[in-house]
């Protein structure tokens, strides 16, 4: 779906800003997001909608991997386990320690060693003015609450070092 593609790219711009801006937080550097990652399969190549790297010495390592899921994602549980199983599919490919499951209203986060919940849903708002009538929303998708998850992430990576 066409909005799906606008909240992936719009996520990445958002993060990759950031990154450029030598995103740091308690000695955790960020260096990379990457979209549509392909992850080799025996069958057939998959693609992660995005995946953030960190600076692991002098290489960089997958540090969460973000699908982006919307539509039916919020009405079906069947669809937003299967966005869930896949992107944890993704994270173990790539050795990643977390993955990030967002259908454009919730964030969703997991822990890729124990697949735990972690941190929190997060609602993100749209700016749309009452009596507004909206078919298909795009999320308003914010630095603020991005970085805020990633700094809570980084704190449970530290954690459970």
């Amino acid at each position: 779906m066409w909005y799906e593609a606008i909240a992936q790219f719009e996520l990445y711009r958002i993060l990759k800003n950031r990154i450029v801006e030598t995103f740091e937080y308690k000695r955790i550097h960020f260096v990379d997001i990457i979209p549509e990652y392909i992850i080799k399969k025996e069958s057939k190549n998959e693609r992660a909608d995005l995946v953030l790297y960190l600076k692991s010495g002098t290489n960089k390592k997958p540090f969460a991997v973000i699908e982006v899921k919307m539509g039916k994602v919020n009405k079906n549980p069947a669809s937003k386990d299967s966005a869930v199983a896949q992107a944890k599919r993704y994270a173990k490919a790539l050795n990643s320690p977390y993955y990030i499951v967002t259908d454009g209203e919730k964030i969703t986060c997991f822990r890729s060693r124990d697949d735990e919940l972690i941190a929190f849903k997060s609602q993100i708002t749209n700016r749309t003015r009452p009596g507004t009538r909206v078919k298909k929303r795009v999320p308003n998708i914010s630095l603020e609450k991005w970085t805020g998850i990633l700094e809570e992430l980084v704190r449970d990576y530290q954690d459970g070092k």
